[in-house]
Formats: C-alpha cells, structure tokens, sequence
C-alpha cells in the first residue's frame, strides 16, 4: 500500500475519530450541522490545506471521510440516544417497528 493511501486511510479514522467524539461532547448540538460542520472541514482540507503539502486533492477521498464522519456521528447518536427519536412517541420498539415495515 502506499504511502498517499496510509496518509488518507489516517485521514478518514482521524476525522471520523473527531466526529464522533464531538457528538458525544455535544449533544446539545444538532447532529444535522456537525455533520454539515465535517463535510465542509473535510472539503476545505483537501481543496485548500493538501495542495499547499504539494498533495493532489482527491474527491474520492472527501466523499469517503464525509461518509465516514456521519456515520460515526449517527451511531454515536443511536447509542446515546437510542435508534428511535425522542419526536416518535409511537415508535416504542425499534426491533418491531423495522420488522413490521418490512412486513416481518
């Protein structure tokens, strides 16, 4: 593996890391505008921080670390504050309400 492909896998733990440790800090905080927050700080990294390294920008790299982040900061989300909103007062099992939307 190369080193350019280390440097983005680091890259993308790094951010998604810093992702998910912010949603936990701050849960106050929506989750839609972190994840807004590490998409544009994701972008503004490869297009404006890696060409002054002499590095090319990569899309896929950006798209892939912006995945990434929001992941880790939904599943931060679901863990802290369950698979199932606090605005669903129906929706009292998870587990049910999948099965029962697939048509288990």
């Amino acid at each position: 593996m190369s080193r350019d492909r280390l440097n983005s896998l680091l890259f993308i733990f790094t951010l998604s890391g810093a992702a998910a440790l912010s949603r936990l800090c701050m849960p106050s905080i929506s989750s839609r505008l972190q994840i807004a927050a590490f998409c544009f700080l994701v972008f503004g990294i490869e297009w404006f921080i890696k060409p002054e390294f002499g590095k090319k920008p990569s899309v896929m790299v950006a798209l892939l670390t912006c995945a990434c982040s929001t992941a880790a900061i939904l599943l931060v989300r679901w863990h802290t504050e369950g698979l199932c909103p606090h605005t669903w007062p129906q929706c009292t099992d998870p587990i049910y309400a999948v099965r029962k939307s697939w048509g288990i």
